[in-house]
């Protein structure tokens, strides 16, 4: 790629006509006016002359002494200036949101939170002229906090620059923020990385940089390449930011440790992004020469240990792993990944007079801990107190303290549900209305009435609909589920029920995760949807459909669109494991009989 060539600044030139005027050139005369320096006017003034003595450009510029001259073991971040147009196409976001670098506020909390992970400076990347607004707002921003940026040069990537062309962009820098008292100097020169084709010229690309760089004002850091420790010239010093397809030899000065963020899509791959980076960090220990982080916040390479929305009560992990050098990270996996972790298990379509099938899943109950619920159709008959007493009790009965009902159509049968809100009591919600909600772990868990004649309706302006937008507004937990018997989508011979589509809506606009159903006995699990049945990755509500609690099992009809997985004839429990920003799920079978179904998802 063709460079484009940079101006000097107006300052530097100014320099230039002093330097020229200190070898004996001629300069215009001074004003007519006298001075008190001076008994009548002269024609020309020469160096020899001049009483006080003109100061040297370096001399101007370099800050003496120099309060930003740190020196080595010392942990640098790479650092990607943001602003707001350039989120458009990534994902996961930051937890602070779509942060502009210029931002005084961002930087300032950005900084405390680098320093607190032992990170003592940065290099900022400079991609293009818009690199110098940036510098200038983030070195302005960093005054006063004992933290200090250097930068992050890829001009060698673009191309083959020239030595003269590259010292044009060094001295450009150099101008614009060699006084600035936040710059990273090493050895009292301002800390330069520059990275590089590892299939470039090789050594003399080494010495076209210190040609560049001869007056040495900076201190040169280079990527290394093959044979880099070959070369006859070296910069100050080496470094490789590629560690996952490293270089030998390995730098002897410098260590760059690199975090492969987790993105949001598996949640079991967090628990991996993190144990790699604890590991790695643990490994490095305190910083023994120049340990460089790649990187604080490179979010579209989804190297970033600056905290990301999806990964909720894990956010500070990356950093804190820093803080400790990787001490103890594995009983911090475990505190952040499974505090406040909870368990939600149950089925719908549960219990039959006469039929054993409800026996065989309250067994798998009594092994898994944790909440129960139903998905409705508890009594699968006509809802009687006889049939609760009966048939319910004696299976599922006997975790009634731990379980939180829904109500079907068949346990509503009997006097509008009398019997059944008589045997689950409060838990079961008011008579007549049948939706509550609670909250378990980290987690909102609604519970509606899709049994809409016996409810008090279903509709936009029903009382159902009106006390679910209120309790939506007031739990604004990170994750919410909701169970109801009738469902939206199914593969089923039954087919969809349209009266639950305004649920669907309602909770797909506060960003609702899943939703639990019976009334069809088989078990199947939809890709997140919207309301409208269409896939949607990144908003959509996951369904799953568990009708397998002991009634008698049905086959389906013509697969559904978005259908991921069937499992039929096969007795079984949900087993949701919830966490601060995700779930995991697991259908668990009555042994013998058939499948599993496994995996994870993230909160919205």
């Amino acid at each position: 790629m063709k460079l484009q060539r940079l101006r000097f600044s107006t300052l530097w030139r100014c320099f230039l006509i002093l330097g020229v005027c200190l070898t004996g050139c001629a300069v215009p005369p001074p004003p007519a006016t006298p001075t008190a320096e001076m008994s009548q006017p002269t024609a020309t003034v020469t160096p020899v002359l001049t009483a006080t003595p003109v100061p040297s450009p370096t001399f101007t510029l370099t800050p003496t002494p120099a309060a930003n001259d740190l020196s080595l073991p010392l942990r640098l971040a790479l650092y990607y200036p943001w602003q707001a147009e350039d989120w458009a196409q990534i994902n996961p976001l930051p937890a602070r949101g779509k942060y502009d670098s210029h931002d005084p506020a961002v930087i300032e909390e950005q900084v405390k939170e680098m320093k607190r992970a032992g990170i003592r400076a940065a290099a900022m990347y400079w991609k293009d002229e818009g690199a110098r607004s940036f510098l200038a707002a983030i070195l302005q921003a960093s005054r006063e906090q004992d933290f200090y940026w250097g930068v992050l040069l890829d001009v060698e990537k673009q191309g083959d620059p020239s030595a003269g062309l590259i010292q044009q962009i060094l001295d450009d820098i150099y101008q614009s923020f060699a006084m600035h008292p936040n710059i990273l100097r090493l050895d009292r020169r301002i800390a330069l990385i520059a990275d590089v084709d590892e299939v470039d010229d090789g050594c003399g690309m080494v010495s076209r940089w210190l040609e560049a760089n001869r007056e040495e004002k900076f201190y040169l850091i280079m990527q290394v390449f093959e044979n880099y420790e070959r070369c006859s010239s070296q910069p100050d010093l080496w470094v490789d930011l590629y560690p996952k397809t490293p270089i030998e030899p390995l730098p002897a000065e410098s260590l760059t440790l690199q975090v492969n963020s987790w993105d949001g899509s598996d949640l079991a791959a967090l628990e991996r992004s993190m144990m790699d980076w604890g590991a790695q960090v643990q490994a490095a220990g305190a910083p023994k020469g120049l340990q460089i982080i790649r990187a604080y916040n490179d979010w579209a390479g989804g190297m970033n240990i600056e905290a990301a929305a999806v990964w909720g009560e894990s956010g500070g992990y990356y950093l804190e792993v820093l803080q400790r050098n990787g001490q103890g990270y594995a009983g911090l996996v475990e505190e952040l990944l499974f505090k406040n972790e909870a368990v939600l298990v149950g089925a719908g379509d549960i219990a039959i007079c006469g039929e054993e099938g409800s026996q065989y899943t309250a067994a798998l109950l009594d092994q898994i801990p944790g909440t129960v619920f139903t998905a409705g159709d508890n009594s699968n008959e006509e809802g009687t107190a006889v049939q609760y007493q009966m048939c319910f009790g004696p299976a599922w009965g006997r975790h009634k303290d731990r379980i939180y009902p829904a109500a079907g159509n068949h346990d509503l049968l009997t006097s509008q549900g009398a019997p059944y809100y008589a045997y689950f009591g409060e838990r079961a919600g008011q008579p007549g209305e049948g939706y509550y909600s609670y909250d378990l772990g980290q987690w909102h868990i609604i519970v509606l009435n899709s049994v809409c004649e016996y409810a008090g309706g279903c509709g936009e302006d029903s009382p159902q609909m009106e006390w679910l937008r209120k309790d939506l507004q007031a739990h604004q937990n990170l994750c919410t589920l909701a169970i109801w018997h009738y469902p939206l989508f199914t593969s089923g011979t039954r087919g969809g029920n349209e009266v639950v589509r305004p649920f669907w809506k309602a909770l797909y606009e506060v960003g609702a995760d899943v939703i639990i159903n019976g009334h069809d006995h088989h078990y199947e699990r939809f890709a997140p949807l919207n309301p409208d049945g269409q896939p949607d990755p990144e908003r959509g509500i996951r369904q799953f459909i568990v009708g397998t609690g002991g009634a008698g099992l049905r086959g389906i009809g013509e697969v559904a669109a978005n259908s991921e997985k069937r499992i039929l004839y096969t007795y079984g429990v949900l087993k949701m494991v919830l966490k601060g920003n995700g779930y995991y799920w697991e259908f668990v079978p009555v042994a013998g009989m058939g499948a599993t179904d496994s995996g994870s998802g993230v909160c919205h």
